[in-house]
C-alpha cells in the first residue's frame, strides 16, 4: 500500500515473520547458560519474541542461523546513516526470507542460505527498530542474544511469551512517545520557517502549505471523485519515503481514501497543476505513523501532480 493511504491504527510490534540463520558456530552454544538477573529486561523480550518467530516461521535455528553476525549487524544499523547499505540489505533480506517461508509452506527443502544472509537480517531488524524510536544506548546485545536463543529452543525461557508482548508494547509506546514529541516540535518550527523563506507559500486554514510549480487549467475535483497523480514525499530532511515518479508510475485513488492532506489539498488543484505541499503532522499520519517508515507526528512534504480526474 502506498505511503498516502490512510491507514487504520496497527499493533507497535513488528511482524516477525522472517528469519535468519547460522554457520559455523553450533558447537559455542552448549556452552551458554542464561546469565542475566532480570528475566523481564526489554533487550531479552525483544530477542526471545524474533527467536521464537525465526523458529516457527522460517525453521531457523542456532546451528543453521548465525546468530553472533546478526546481534552485530542490528547494532550496527541502529548507530548506522548509510541507506543505501540498508536498503540493499533489507531488499536481500527479505527477498531471501520469502523463498525460505514459501518453501517452508510447501513442505519442501529449504535453500541453502547465502553468506550474508543473517548480516542482512540484522541490519533490516535494527533499522526496522531504530523506525520504531529505539536508539543503540537502548541496546543490549548480550541481553537481546539470550533472548534470541531462548525463542529458539537454545535456552530455557524465562518469561512467557504474553509477557514478553506486554514488555515490548510499553517500550515501544513509550519509545514512539518520546520521537513524537520531538517530530511534533521539528514539524512545528520547520513549517515555521518554510513560510518565512519563501512569501510565494500560500497557506490554508487547516495549516497546509503549498507553492504552486505549474498552474493548471482543468476542472478541480470534488471529494468523492478518482484521481490519477505522480507524486514525490518526503521527510523535512529531504530524504524519499515514496515515490510514484522514482518507481515511474502514476497511482489512481479515489479522493476520500488518503490522509485528510491529500483530500484537501487536492480539490483546490485544477487538473494539469503541480504544487509542493507541506503538511502537518496532524492532516498526515497523525500519532501513529506510518509502517512505510513515516514516524509519529511527522510534517510531511510532496510534490503533487494532477495529471486526471475521474467522476
Amino acid at each position: 500500500m502506498h505511503s498516502i493511504y490512510s491507514i487504520g491504527k496497527t499493533a507497535l510490534l513488528f511482524a516477525f515473520f522472517t528469519l535468519l540463520t547460522f554457520t559455523g558456530k553450533a558447537n559455542n552454544f552448549s556452552k551458554w547458560t542464561a546469565h542475566h538477573n532480570n528475566g523481564e529486561k526489554f533487550n531479552y523480550a525483544l530477542g526471545l519474541m524474533i527467536g521464537d518467530n525465526f523458529s516457527k516461521n522460517l525453521g531457523l535455528n542456532s546451528k543453521n542461523f548465525n546468530v553472533y553476525d546478526f546481534c552485530k549487524s542490528v547494532e550496527t544499523s541502529l548507530n548506522s546513516n548509510d541507506k543505501k547499505l540498508i536498503t540493499e540489505a533489507s531488499t536481500s533480506f527479505a527477498n531471501e526470507a520469502q523463498t525460505i517461508a514459501t518453501a517452508k509452506s510447501e513442505n519442501k527443502t529449504a535453500p541453502v542460505l547465502s553468506k550474508d544472509f543473517a548480516k542482512n537480517a540484522g541490519l533490516y531488524f535494527g533499522n526496522a527498530f531504530k523506525n520504531a524510536g529505539m536508539s543503540s544506548k537502548d541496546f543490549n546485545s548480550a541481553e537481546f542474544q539470550q533472548g534470541l536463543l531462548s525463542g529458539m529452543g537454545e535456552l530455557v525461557p524465562e518469561i512467557e511469551m504474553s509477557r514478553a508482548d506486554e514488555i515490548l508494547k510499553t517500550e515501544f509506546e513509550s519509545f514512539r512517545a518520546q520521537i513524537g514529541e520531538k517530530n511534533a516540535a521539528a514539524g512545528k518550527q520547520f513549517l515555521l520557517d518554510n513560510k518565512k523563506k519563501n512569501k510565494k507559500i500560500k497557506t490554508t486554514a487547516s495549516g497546509i502549505q503549498y507553492l504552486v510549480i505549474k498552474k493548471g487549467k482543468g476542472p478541480k475535483p470534488g471529494p468523492e471523485d478518482k484521481v490519477l497523480t505522480h507524486y514525490h514525499g518526503t521527510h523535512i530532511d529531504g530524504s524519499v519515503f515514496d515515490s510514484s515518479v522514482d518507481r515511474g508510475e502514476p497511482i489512481e485513488f479515489p479522493l476520500n481514501a488518503v490522509i485528510a492532506g491529500w483530500t484537501e489539498i487536492l480539490q483546490l488543484m485544477p487538473k494539469g497543476s503541480k504544487w509542493k505541499v507541506f503538511i502537518p503532522s496532524e492532516l498526515a499520519y497523525g500519532e501513529q505513523g506510518s509502517q512505510g517508515g513515516i514516524g509519529p507526528n511527522e510534517t510531511l512534504i510532496f510534490e503533487i501532480e494532477l495529471l486526471s480526474i475521474e467522476k
